[in-house]
C-alpha cells in the first residue's frame, strides 16, 4: 500500500496541467468504466514507461477487457520493473490461464508458491489451473490449502466442484405457450439424459412431448459432443417423431466451435428438417467473445425452404455470470422460419432467462420468450427445467 501511495504521489506531482492522472484512472476503474480507465493508464505508461504501478493497473484492465496478448506484454514489463513482486507474477500467470496457456501459467504459479507457500490467491489459481487440466486431486489439494489459510464461500464452492468427475446428467422441464390467436394456450414437456463416455466424448438422448394446433406429437432425439482437441468442439444430433402431426418427422443437425485466439471462438451449424411436403435447411455461423463473466455471441445465416423461399436470419445473445452459481442472459433473433401448418414468414424472438447452480449436482433454469411470427401470431412462453448431475 505504501508503495502504491508513493507511486501515485510521484505521478501526480509530475503530471503537467491537463494530463491524465493515476487517480483519475483508479476512479474510472472503481466505476467499472474499464475501457476508459485502460486509456488513462495506457497514456500514463506511454509518458512514463517505467511506472510499474501504472503498468500493473494497465495490465489488469487489459486482461479484464479480454485483450490477453496485450495484457501479457504489459505484465512482463511490470515484472521486469519489479521482478520480486508477487502481484506481478500472479497477474501474468492469471492472464496466461485465461488465455489457455496452462503449462506456462502453472510453472509461474509453482515458482511463486515456492517462495510464498501461503499466498492464498496463488493457491486458488493453482487449483483453477489443475481443474482446467483435469487434475481433480491436484485442484482439491490447492483449494484445501487455501481454505485452511483464509476460508471463504468462493473457495468452498470451487472445492465442492473439484470432486470426482460427474459423468451423468439428467434434465427435465417444460414450457407453457400463450398465443394471441384462437390457438390459446399450448405447451411442451421434455426429459433429457447424457453420459460422459470419455473425457472427450458425451452421448445424449431424450424424449419430448409437444401439444400444439390441438394435436400431441412425440419426439425422440440422440446426440453426441466430441472434443477431438481442446480448441475444437463438434456436435451432432438426430430427432425422429413417430407421430408427426405438426412437426418434422425427422431432423438432423450438426455444429462446430473452434477457439481462435484470446476470447474469440468461431461457431458454425447446419440443421435440416424434413417435412412430408417440403424440406427446410438452415446454415449458420458466428463468433463468440468470452470476456471474463461476460459471454457475447453473434450469428447469421440463411434458411432455405425447398418449396419457394430463401431467407436470412441474424441472432445475438449476451450472458453474464453474476456469481459462479448465478447466470443471466438476454437474446434477440430475427429471420425466416418455416412451420408445417403455417406459411413461411419472418419471425422475431426476444428471450431472457436465469440459471442457478444450487450445488454441485442440482441446477435450475427459468426462461421467457416473446415471438412474433409474421402476421400469424404473437407467442409468450415461460419455461423451466431442473438439472441433476451425478
Amino acid at each position: 500500500m505504501k508503495r502504491l501511495i508513493l507511486a501515485m504521489a510521484v505521478v501526480l506531482a509530475a503530471a503537467p496541467a491537463g494530463a491524465v492522472t493515476f487517480e483519475e484512472g483508479l476512479e474510472l476503474k472503481k466505476q467499472e468504466k474499464f475501457a476508459e480507465a485502460e486509456t488513462v493508464f495506457a497514456q500514463i505508461v506511454k509518458d512514463n514507461p517505467r511506472n510499474a504501478a501504472a503498468l500493473e493497473q494497465w495490465a489488469t484492465l487489459l486482461g479484464w477487457l479480454g485483450r490477453f496478448d496485450d495484457s501479457i506484454g504489459a505484465w512482463r514489463r511490470a515484472l521486469a520493473a519489479r521482478p520480486d513482486d508477487p502481484d506481478c507474477t500472479l497477474g501474468l500467470a492469471r492472464v496466461q490461464y485465461w488465455k489457455g496457456e496452462l503449462q506456462p501459467a502453472r510453472e509461474r504459479v509453482e515458482g511463486l508458491l515456492k517462495v510464498a507457500p501461503k499466498n492464498v490467491d496463488a493457491l486458488v489459481l493453482a487449483g483453477d489451473i489443475s481443474a482446467a487440466q483435469h487434475d481433480v486431486a491436484g485442484a482439491r489439494t490447492d483449494y484445501q490449502r487455501a481454505e485452511e489459510i483464509a476460508p471463504s464461500a468462493d473457495i468452498e464452492l470451487k472445492l465442492s466442484r473439484a470432486a470426482a468427475p460427474l459423468t451423468w446428467r439428467f434434465d427435465s422441464g417444460g414450457q407453457v405457450d400463450s398465443y394471441d390467436t384462437s390457438r390459446g394456450t399450448e405447451g411442451s414437456f421434455f426429459v433429457q439424459g447424457s453420459w460422459q463416455a470419455l473425457d472427450s466424448l458425451v452421448l445424449s438422448g431424450g424424449y419430448e412431448q409437444l401439444h400444439q394446433f390441438g394435436a400431441t406429437d412425440h419426439r425422440l432425439n440422440f446426440g453426441a459432443y466430441l472434443h477431438p482437441i481442446d480448441a475444437l468442439l463438434l456436435t451432432g444430433k438426430v430427432a425422429i417423431s413417430p407421430t408427426a402431426d405438426t412437426i418434422a418427422p425427422w431432423e438432423a443437425s450438426g455444429g462446430a466451435e473452434l477457439h481462435l485466439v484470446g476470447p474469440l471462438t468461431a461457431t458454425t451449424n447446419v440443421r435440416h428438417l424434413d417435412f412430408s411436403n417440403q424440406g427446410v435447411t438452415i446454415f449458420g455461423g458466428g463468433v463468440r467473445l468470452d470476456l471474463g463473466r461476460f459471454s457475447i455471441k453473434g450469428e447469421g445465416g440463411v434458411v432455405y425452404n425447398t418449396v419457394n423461399t430463401l431467407q436470412g436470419y441474424g441472432a445475438g445473445r449476451v450472458e453474464y455470470g453474476i456469481t459462479d452459481a448465478w447466470h443471466v442472459y438476454v437474446g434477440y433473433a430475427r429471420g425466416g422460419q418455416a412451420q408445417l401448418l403455417l406459411a413461411p414468414a419472418t419471425a422475431t424472438d426476444v428471450t431472457a432467462g436465469v440459471t442457478w447452480q444450487i450445488d454441485r449436482g442440482w441446477g435450475i433454469r427459468l426462461d421467457y420468450t416473446n415471438e412474433t411470427y409474421g402476421d400469424a401470431y404473437v407467442r409468450n412462453s415461460l419455461g423451466s427445467a431442473l438439472t441433476f448431475k451425478f
